[in-house]
């Protein structure tokens, strides 16, 4: 409830800055990775993904029916078995809604920027400082996260179709 109850920019700035609040923490072996911007940011988008990714792997398994689970009992499948059959079964549901989660944490990165890391949208923000054209700036920033947006829709339909194509409905 943590992570997916509170906005991945706040989480960012309290991992990012929080740590230094504490004189402990800046004693420890810790500080040396928390007082870098790119390990905040990559913790920061790792336990909201976490988070949200957890819950769909519990529904995907959750929605297996009971009656598929007793037929592997009777048919003698050991526990490997059965689990690798929960497996298929979940990945036919998993697979469209982890491709939404994937594609929101490529549009969450944006927010790293606020804790100046020079990805895509703070290099816009540079240049937008320096030539102060906003619109071709960050439509150029938009077009960017457009095309690895859409790479990565591709890719998620390709799977679907490819991998997916006998699993059991």
């Amino acid at each position: 409830v943590l992570f997916t109850g509170t906005p991945l920019l706040v989480q960012i700035f309290l991992i990012y800055y929080g740590p230094a609040q504490f004189d402990w923490v800046k004693a420890s072996w810790m500080w040396e990775l928390l007082k870098q911007p790119w390990f905040c940011a990559v913790l920061a988008l790792g336990f909201n993904t976490a988070a949200y990714s957890t819950r769909l792997f519990k529904g995907a398994l959750d929605a297996i029916p009971a009656g598929e689970v007793e037929a592997c009992r009777a048919l003698g499948f050991s526990a490997g078995q059965t689990l690798w059959m929960k497996a298929r079964h979940a990945a036919r549901r998993l697979v469209p809604a982890y491709s939404n989660e994937v594609i929101l944490v490529l549009k969450g990165s944006s927010l790293a920027s606020t804790i100046t890391i020079m990805d895509v949208m703070g290099i816009a923000q540079r240049l937008n400082a320096q030539t102060y054209d906003t619109l071709g700036v960050f439509a150029v920033a938009g077009a960017i996260y457009l095309v690895m947006n859409g790479t990565l829709t591709l890719l998620f339909r390709w799977l679907e179709k490819r991998a997916l194509a006998f699993a059991p409905q």
